[in-house]
């Protein structure tokens, strides 16, 4: 991620964000030649817009970056996402360091890629690192992000439970955390009851993550994650063009890792325990059936209606292990139904809480 900033460049390219608000302010500053050309091109500092000026030798002179003012983190994504290799420097002058922070992490989302599986380019644009960010700051949020879309993105074939686990050792290797992981099937049969059913029929066994840093008196933050590898619906199988992209049904897990590994970047004062559910929801002769009774790990009692309504089996399981930590606040990510697409839309997630 260093890739796409720079701690210094004397080629760099003005890069100057502006609103719909402030477009004509900037401009008064700027040479008369500036003012025409917007004009010309019908640029209006449309969030995510970007027009690239050129100066009197007919050269890059600089860009103007539209954003909305109400939320800075999305300053220079678009032009992020849009511009050409070189290098560009935020003009600071009217941006106090809280927005430069936002503005860099905006930035380094924006140029995100996901090139696992192919060779990532060697020029991109690059940000000169603006004067009062806190790049150690920036890069946690930034690298944190990136490691959940990546987790998110990589196909079933190379992220099944043991992978999750995997990416899980990698964090408590890095940040010297407690981690636990149930494996052995018997196991997760006693103490995961919920789990197990869901996981039964995969030939990549199902496991549970306990990732457990920060001092004991703290303030206790619990995540728990849905982590179904793939989701094929069990024997209530999904119809072809909804499993196409089940391999995000493991997006809850991949949300926690990626908060827990931001929290501990930073060092925040808290107890963090992350749990994860990691399974494959798959067919085989010891799938889960429409029908089933399945005794929880708290020792209710649930009947299978839909094997394609997982998700909440493995949330209850994991619930229930977070109420012995007697958390402050509990958190739980999911990807529990498309009806919160319809509720919402696709802009905002769905979130449901007492308080």
């Amino acid at each position: 991620m260093d890739s796409v900033f720079v701690a210094s460049s004397e080629t760099a390219v003005p890069l100057i964000p502006v609103s719909r608000e402030s477009l004509a302010d900037r401009l008064e500053s700027a040479p008369a030649s500036w003012g025409k050309w917007v004009e010309a091109s019908g640029f209006e500092a449309e969030p995510g817009a970007t027009l690239r000026v050129p100066n009197a030798e007919g050269g890059l002179g600089g860009v103007l970056a539209g954003f909305d003012a109400e939320t800075p983190i999305w300053m220079l994504a678009g032009a992020a996402e849009s511009l050409g290799a070189g290098d560009y420097r935020l003009e600071t002058e009217f941006l106090d360091p809280e927005i430069q922070n936002l503005a860099a992490i905006g930035w380094g989302l924006g140029r995100y890629r996901f090139d696992r599986y192919r060779e990532a380019s060697a020029r991109v644009p690059r940000l000169v690192w603006p004067e009062g960010a806190d790049q150690a700051r920036v890069l946690a949020f930034v690298e944190s992000i990136g490691m959940s879309r990546d987790l998110i993105n990589t196909p079933a074939s190379d992220m099944m439970p043991a992978n999750l686990a995997l990416k899980a050792r990698e964090l408590a290797e890095e940040f010297g955390c407690s981690l636990h992981v149930v494996s052995d099937s018997d196991k997760l049969e006693q103490d995961f009851p919920c789990i197990h059913a869901v996981g039964a029929a995969s030939q990549h066994g199902s496991r549970v993550i306990e990732l457990t840093w920060g001092p004991p008196d703290a303030p206790s933050l619990v995540l728990v994650g849905k982590g179904v590898c793939f989701d094929s619906g069990g024997l209530n199988l999904k119809p072809g063009n909804s499993m196409r992209q089940m391999k995000k049904d493991m997006g809850g897990a991949a949300i926690v890792l990626g908060l827990g590994r931001l929290i501990m970047a930073q060092n925040l004062p808290l107890r963090l325990t992350v749990l994860v559910g990691a399974v494959e929801n798959a067919i085989g002769a010891g799938a889960f059936r429409p029908g089933d009774v399945v005794t929880a790990r708290n020792g209710k009692r649930i009947e299978i209606d839909n094997t394609d309504a997982e998700g909440r089996l493995v949330l209850a399981d994991l619930l229930d292990r977070a109420g012995a930590f007697h958390p402050d606040l509990l958190v739980d990510f999911a990807t529990l139904t498309g009806a919160a697409r319809v509720a919402v839309g696709t802009e905002i997630s769905a979130c449901l809480t007492q308080d």
